[in-house]
C-alpha cells in the first residue's frame, strides 16, 4: 500500500490529518523531514526547556494525570503556557500543511 499521494490531495483533509495524525499528512506530500525539523524538534525543545526550569524537583509526580498531559509538579500557570505552545505549533503546522498542499497539488499530474 502506498500512502505518498499520487495525485492532487484535499486540502481540508490534510487539515483533519493534523489534528489526528500530524505526521500522516506531511508524509503523503513528501514534507515529513522538514515537518519534523521546523516544528516537532522545535516544540520538543521549547516544552522541554521551560518545563524543566519550572519543575519542583521535590515533588512527587501523579501519573494519572501526566498521561493526560497535566505535569503535577509545575505550577498551573506553567502548564498552560506549554499547551499554548503546543496550541501555536499545532496552528503552524496547520498553515504548513495547508501551504505545502497548495504546492504538491499545483504540480503537474500524469493521469
Amino acid at each position: 500500500m502506498k500512502w505518498i499521494a499520487t495525485k492532487p490531495v484535499s486540502i481540508f483533509w490534510q487539515i483533519v490529518f493534523v489534528f489526528v495524525i500530524d505526521v500522516f499528512a506531511f508524509y503523503r506530500i513528501k514534507k515529513l523531514r522538514r515537518f519534523l525539523l521546523i516544528v516537532v524538534l522545535p516544540t520538543a525543545i521549547i516544552a522541554t526547556i521551560t518545563s524543566s526550569i519550572f519543575t519542583d524537583f521535590n515533588c512527587e509526580q501523579d501519573w494519572q494525570l501526566i498521561v493526560i498531559g497535566y505535569d503535577t509538579c509545575l505550577s498551573y500557570e506553567i502548564n498552560i503556557v506549554i499547551q499554548m505552545i503546543y496550541a501555536a505549533f499545532l496552528v503552524y503546522s496547520i498553515y504548513l500543511v495547508r501551504k505545502w498542499s497548495i504546492q504538491w497539488n499545483e504540480q503537474k499530474w500524469i493521469n
